[in-house]
């Protein structure tokens, strides 16, 4: 309710008049607007005086937000707009995923009735659709049963999208928290060995031998089949790779079956293709999916983690021996946790220029 001063018309210019709203409207008092001086607010500068100066405002423009709205409009757009371009991003994503599939279908026809050999990067294509359209599923399912789950789930699991809908910046943020994951289970299995089926010090599994003398030996390699793995096992395996961590040793075995069985079958192409025919990003995602930390890892560091991994695969055939898939994840953990990564540490030369010289900046690999 305003506050009203009348001025001095036979009555005190001091006194004060509340309009009162419970009078019929015929008893109320009618004043014109010219007889009416409103009460200056307590808050309001007064004459003469800067607003800008007042101790409040400064505290607004220190925040981004101006008294007159426009750091509020702002923040509204770069929202807007952010939003925008996360929409983009899945639209494209999603019509990626569909001409993907299509590519996808007809490699998968010559491969099986026309006799066509794939190469690695088609068979890696059909296996990446596969797996983008197993998520689907459960992104389906959340649309339907609690669609206002949907941000939440794009925010903080960008993971559990297809790949095709996941940005640059989406990868690497997860690259990164999979090392920190990695190698603190790495330092847990060091630490305690036992509890996770690895009766001898963790020193031991840096040496291919020692792992090809375990899998000679059928009891131990029959507890290290995907078959027997026990529940904290594969929990810390599934983990160790990122894959689904919860639940049953039904649930937990499934997605490490199939995922396994992808790296297997691309295990072969790299030992026929060789490394060195792999771009950056293709020996990254390699790296990544067989538990090798990717993070602050050189080229070379990557490549030497990568070729020791098939270097254990293809001197056990030669030696008759298969080693248990998850022997082979487990030590890749030990590694990671003793050393950080399945090979010795490469130590990177590091060339000074001469006097007069100037060095050229090096292109970040990562």
């Amino acid at each position: 309710m305003p506050i009203l001063r009348l001025p001095s018309r036979g009555v005190s210019s001091n006194t004060v008049v509340f309009p009162s709203l419970f009078l019929p409207k015929h008893n109320q008092l009618r004043l014109s607007p010219a007889c009416i001086t409103p009460i200056r607010h307590a808050t309001s500068p007064p004459s003469g005086e800067n607003p800008l100066a007042r101790p409040g405002f400064s505290k607004l423009v220190k925040e981004g937000t101006s008294s007159d709205g426009t750091g509020t409009t702002s923040k509204i757009s770069s929202y807007i707009e952010k939003a925008k371009a996360t929409m983009k991003q899945y639209y494209d994503g999603a019509f990626l995923l569909k001409e993907e599939g299509k590519v996808a279908k007809n490699l998968k026809f010559k491969s099986d009735y026309e006799g066509y050999e794939l190469t690695r990067k088609e068979y890696m294509l059909i296996e990446r659709n596969k797996e983008d359209k197993r998520r689907l599923y459960p992104f389906f399912a959340l649309l339907i049963i609690l669609p206002e789950s949907i941000p939440i789930v794009l925010l903080k699991a960008p993971g559990m999208i297809p790949s095709t809908m996941q940005s640059t910046a989406d990868v690497e943020k997860r690259w990164a928290a999979a090392r920190k994951t990695r190698l603190e289970l790495g330092k847990q299995i060091v630490a305690d060995p036992s509890k996770y089926g690895l009766h001898a010090s963790p020193e031991s599994f840096l040496k291919s031998s020692f792992l090809f003398s375990l899998s000679r030996d059928q009891s131990t390699a029959k507890n290290f089949s995907l078959d027997s793995l026990s529940s904290t096992q594969l929990k810390t395996i599934n983990q160790y790779l990122g894959l689904w961590r919860f639940g049953p040793a039904g649930m937990l075995r499934k997605p490490l079956k199939n995922h396994l069985e992808v790296v297997r079958g691309d295990d072969k192409f790299l030992v026929r293709e060789g490394i060195e025919s792999l771009s950056l990003t293709d020996l990254r995602a390699a790296c990544e999916a067989r538990g090798i930390t990717t993070a602050e890892s050189s080229t070379e560091q990557l490549k030497a983690d990568l070729q020791e991994w098939l270097d254990i695969g293809v001197q056990a055939k030669k030696e008759g021996v298969e080693v248990p898939e998850g022997l082979m994840l487990l030590t890749a953990a030990v590694r990671v946790g003793l050393r950080g990564g399945m090979a010795e540490p490469v130590k990177e030369e590091v060339s000074h220029p001469e006097e007069g010289q100037v060095a050229e900046p090096i292109a970040a690999t990562a």
